[in-house]
C-alpha cells in the first residue's frame, strides 16, 4: 500500500523549507521506482529497509542530505518508508556550512556530517509515533540552528549590527 503526505512548514521556516514529504509503500515483495529529481536539495530520513540506486551505483545511507540531481535514478527496495525535508533553492545553506555545489549528484550520509545534533534528530524521528510529531521535532531542530546560527552572527560582527540598527 501507498501512502503520501505533504505538510507545508511553518511561516517561519518557509523562507528556507518549500516541503516535508511523507512517504511510505510496504507489502511489496520487491519493489522498483523510478525516482525524478525535485530540483532542490532534501535531507531524507529513510525508517524502512536498505534502498539500491541504479544512478548511484549501491546502497542508499539510511539517512542523507541529497544535493541537486542532475537525471532520473531507478531505485529497488522491499519497504520503503521516508521522511524527506525538501529545501527551497537556497534555503539548505543556512543550516549546513558546506559548499552546496559538493552535494550535486551525491547523496551525502548524516554520519559523515560531524552533526551530533543531526544524528539526535535522527533517532527521535525514528522513534515518532506520526507524521506531525516528526515535523515538530525537524522544525525544533530547524529552528535551534537558525537560533544558534545568529549568534554566532551577533558575536562575530556585533560592529556591522550596530550600524545596520
Amino acid at each position: 500500500m501507498e501512502k503520501i503526505q505533504v505538510i507545508q512548514p511553518t511561516k517561519l521556516l518557509a523562507p528556507y523549507i518549500k516541503q516535508y514529504w511523507f512517504l511510505r509503500i510496504d507489502d511489496v515483495k520487491q519493489g522498483f521506482q523510478r525516482s525524478i529529481p525535485a530540483g532542490c536539495v532534501a535531507l531524507v530520513f529513510h525508517k524502512g529497509n536498505k534502498i539500491i540506486s541504479s544512478f548511484h551505483k549501491g546502497t542508499q545511507p539510511q539517512s542523507y542530505i541529497s544535493g541537486q540531481i542532475s537525471t532520473y535514478s531507478d531505485i529497488e527496495f522491499s519497504f520503503l518508508d521516508m521522511v524527506i525535508i525538501l529545501f527551497q533553492p537556497i534555503g539548505c545553506r543556512m543550516f549546513f556550512p558546506y559548499p552546496m555545489e559538493e552535494f550535486t549528484n551525491q547523496n551525502i550520509g548524516i554520519d559523515l556530517l560531524d552533526n551530533t545534533c543531526l544524528v539526535e534528530l535522527e533517532e527521535k524521528i525514528n522513534e515518532a509515533s506520526d507524521n506531525y510529531q516528526i515535523v515538530r521535532l525537524i522544525e525544533e531542530y530547524l529552528l535551534n540552528r537558525l537560533y544558534t546560527i545568529s549568534m554566532k552572527v551577533k558575536e562575530i560582527y556585533p560592529f556591522y549590527l550596530k550600524r545596520l540598527v
